[in-house]
């Protein structure tokens, strides 16, 4: 028996999720073996690193499950759960690339502003009447 398509997009999503956030706080440790000025200066090299390769791995399972949804209606599926299965999996995935290219832009505006969007501090005044 196959597991639904809600059940599939949610365990896709979560994994894909899992691994992504398990990377993300490796690349933001800090060396414990060096002085603390160079590992933060590498924790900063290595941060930007794992953004720039994020987006572009976000950006590239976003684009896939695009093409490969498109392409599924030339596939034959035993039945309709296997294709509903597979569409779930493929949406999921093209959600998370999505989401992790979103969050990847605000942080990097966090970084260089030292702000997040939309927080107050960053709309102008004229904004706030």
């Amino acid at each position: 028996m196959l597991p639904s398509p809600t059940i599939a997009k949610a365990v896709t999503f979560l994994t894909l999720g899992s691994m992504w956030a398990i990377a993300c706080l490796h690349a933001g440790r800090t060396d414990t073996d060096v002085p603390f000025h160079v590992a933060v200066d590498r924790r900063e090299t290595r941060q930007r690193l794992f953004f720039v390769r994020s987006v572009w791995v976000a950006l590239a399972a976003a684009f896939l499950s695009l093409v490969l949804q498109d392409l599924l209606p030339l596939v034959s599926f035993a039945s309709v759960a296997q294709r509903e299965l597979l569409l779930g999996v493929l949406r999921s995935a093209g959600v998370w690339g999505i989401v992790v290219t979103a969050f990847v832009w605000a942080q990097t505006a966090h970084l260089v502003t030292g702000r997040l969007p939309g927080s107050p501090e960053m709309r102008s005044s004229s904004d706030r009447k």
